[in-house]
């Protein structure tokens, strides 16, 4: 397989310079080049480059590779879904478009993606959480452990979570706590972790955050509000969170981070406030395929998911909001008995003018928000 990326190296770059340089020396080329060439190819074919030559291997496992090799495969989308937890087994699932949206089961023993990770974390019932930068991140039901798996080089990173602080141990009742954020941070050049440990059912929450450096956990302190225990999304250099549903005015119902400054603050979402005290609103934020872009998405008539609204941010200075979507849901009361609600994950994010839908009864869908096609 070594002997079929020389030949792709061979062929492009003949192709770059429009001539038959057989005897090229594959050792000379540039590893600017080299990056350029091996992003192009899918990501089985960039594991078996990697066996090539240690230069090889090192100009793969940086950042700058990675977010090549995204950007020149963003034209095909692959959607990484989990289901459940069965013994012994995790239950991952890939919907790809270029199979015809065929579902294909356990990932990570057929497409042998970080099997190392596979084979040993399967008793923590490992969560899938996040992606970034072409990572996948999952946080261990059972144990609390992160572990980061590049699914391009194979290679994984176990982390212990922080350590309970004795305050929220001495505090009694049901502690919460779980992997809320994945950032680089650009003057460091680093990847940074975020982390919540928080009382369910009282004001404290404590945040902590871990440079993939140093692997040592710090405390941010307590602020007055926590986050769902999900994804952030990123946008203008800060992470955002919706506040868990009914926990906070409708004034106070975004969490963004600064991680600049390290500091938290809470803003109004869009639109009209609710009647009651607490946001009721069903909402979850989404990332689009513009630079920087963020998006709500907001249901109305809830009981029924007949409507939604998709909101842009148009200013982050401003704070200020562009209504720009209003979609129907009747057709999924028809095709999948309405929208799925649950954990509020019911929404994908924007990306070539198409937005993911998942329905009551596990359909998955596309939806052009232009041509309103299905």
């Amino acid at each position: 397989m070594e002997l079929q990326c020389l030949s792709w190296i061979l062929h492009i770059w003949s192709e770059l310079v429009s001539t038959r340089w057989i005897e090229f020396q594959i050792d000379n080329l540039p590893g600017d080049l080299i990056v350029e060439i091996l992003s192009r190819l899918p990501a089985e074919e960039v594991l078996k480059c990697r066996r090539v030559c240690k230069k090889w291997r090192t100009l793969t496992s940086t950042r700058h590779f990675t977010h090549k090799h995204v950007k020149n495969n963003a034209s095909d989308p692959i959607f990484v879904l989990q289901y459940g937890f069965l013994e012994g087994e995790l239950e991952l699932y890939y919907l790809d478009e270029e199979l015809n949206w065929m579902i294909q089961k356990n990932i990570l023993r057929e497409k042998r993606v970080c099997t190392s990770f596979m084979d040993h974390t399967l008793n923590d019932w490992p969560m899938l959480v996040d992606s970034y930068d072409g990572l996948l991140l999952f946080h261990a039901f059972k144990t609390s452990n992160i572990f980061i798996c590049n699914p391009i080089t194979q290679e994984v990173i176990t982390l212990k979570p922080p350590p309970t602080p004795r305050f929220a141990r001495q505090g009694g009742g049901d502690l919460d706590d779980g992997l809320i954020g994945i950032f680089f941070h650009s003057s460091t050049k680093e990847y940074r972790l975020l982390y919540i440990i928080t009382h369910k059912n009282s004001s404290y929450h404590e945040y902590f955050i871990l440079s993939l450096g140093s692997k040592i956990w710090r405390s941010l302190g307590t602020f007055t509000h926590r986050t769902t225990l999900f994804a952030s999304v990123i946008s203008n250099n800060s992470l955002h969170w919706l506040v868990p549903r009914g926990s906070a005015p409708c004034s106070e119902s975004i969490l963004v981070f600064n991680p600049d400054l390290e500091t938290f603050k809470v803003l109004p979402h869009p639109g009209s406030q609710c009647c009651s005290k607490l946001c009721e609103n069903y909402m979850v934020l989404n990332r689009t395929d513009q630079m920087d872009g963020l998006s709500l998405s907001m249901i109305y008539d809830k009981a029924i998911g007949s409507s939604m609204v998709i909101w842009e941010l148009k200013d982050h200075q401003k704070w200020g909001w562009s209504k720009t979507y209003l979609i129907n849901l009747d057709f999924m009361n028809k095709i999948d008995d309405g929208l799925f609600f649950r954990f509020e994950q019911y929404i994908g994010n924007i990306q070539n003018n198409e937005i993911v839908l998942m329905g009551r009864k596990r359909g998955v869908y596309l939806y052009n928000l232009f041509t309103k096609a299905i």
